[in-house]
């Protein structure tokens, strides 16, 4: 099959603009060509067809739903692209990034777990910042959390007992499974949240909420970024549901691709995310081979001093980061599969 044949078999069938139906083409293709460079024999890898559809599929959101005026930070501080033969907005870096996350997370098989099952995450938890060694916060820590599908309980591994300690408490978890699925919802839903009285049932019981209502648009913009990469990184949420979240993260204002790819434990990632408080960089990391999440990070883009202290972050200093080791769902905390 030739790469016309394969660009024709992902399209959609149903009639685009010709602006956006040029978008997705030349989007398309560039997902077939990269697939042809990085197999190391030179020879395609066909797309599953599942995640062939999902990919055809979510190019024409992203290039009809966020490629249009109005849409968050698709294009980043430096503003939106356009295409020099249509003038029509192009589809930025980071809303590609977002968007092929989008795919790769809708696409993971998965089984929802029953109310009696947990949720394991493990994950390492890097505190290198110059605040964390003031304060003496241990630089690295491998994290074992169950959560359990209820919502009911929570537990962890206690390294300095070396054991498994389970607790009552509100986990949040039901609330997180049954988020909107569209984007948009999604993210009036959590801006809601964010700005609601503290006493507003709205709120919801997992602590991620923020409830502020004096916040300016661009604190509430800073919180909810920061709501959406933690929901990502501590969670195992149905496949829909994860990827309306990257998605939602997508519009928010101000969200940026760094340049080049980074390096965390060793591999490279592509960092997508906001510059919060005017001076750190706070990104969610993703693998740049199949767009899964890798982790989440928060890097200094100048020197700061925090107030009413004498400790700097150095500009391009790591303040955290979080990397995802494994996750699964299992019959009960110790688990681990």
């Amino acid at each position: 099959m030739s790469d016309t044949d394969e660009l024709h078999r992902l399209l959609p069938d149903r009639d685009l603009p010709s602006d956006r139906h040029h978008h997705l083409r030349e989007f398309v293709m560039q997902q077939i060509q990269a697939d042809v460079r990085t197999t190391p024999t030179a020879r395609r890898r066909r797309l599953a067809p599942a995640l062939a559809v999902g990919l055809a599929a979510a190019v024409a959101v992203a290039v009809v739903g966020l490629g249009g005026p109005g849409s968050g930070g698709l294009g980043g501080p430096d503003g939106r692209a356009t295409d020099g033969r249509t003038g029509q907005p192009a589809l930025a870096p980071v809303a590609r990034t977002f968007e092929l996350a989008a795919v790769t997370a809708s696409s993971r098989s998965y089984t929802p777990p029953r109310p009696d099952q947990w949720i394991y995450i493990k994950r390492r938890n890097l505190h290198p910042s110059a605040i964390a060694k003031d304060k003496g916060h241990a630089p690295d820590v491998i994290d074992e959390i169950w959560l359990r599908a209820d919502g009911k309980k929570m537990a962890e591994f206690n390294p300095f007992h070396g054991r498994v300690e389970s607790w009552d408490q509100d986990n949040g978890y039901p609330d997180l499974a049954a988020l909107p699925t569209d984007p948009e919802v999604l993210l009036s839903l959590l801006r809601d949240q964010i700005t609601a009285p503290p006493t507003d049932p709205r709120v919801p019981a997992d602590g991620h909420a923020m409830p502020r209502p004096d916040m300016s648009d661009v604190d509430v913009d800073g919180v909810l970024f920061s709501r959406i990469a933690g929901i990502l990184d501590q969670n195992l949420l149905p496949p829909d549901v994860t990827a309306a979240l990257w998605r939602a993260a997508a519009l928010v204002p101000g969200v940026t691709q760094a340049t080049e790819p980074v390096r965390i434990d060793g591999r490279t990632a592509i960092a997508v995310g906001r510059v919060q408080d005017g001076w750190r960089f706070e990104q969610l990391l993703v693998d740049p081979d199949t767009y899964e999440y890798i982790g989440y990070r928060s890097v200094a883009t100048k020197d700061y001093t925090y107030p009413a202290s004498d400790v700097t972050e150095r500009a391009g200093s790591v303040q955290f980061a979080l990397t995802r080791l494994a996750t699964s769902i299992v019959d009960a905390p110790g688990q681990t599969h």
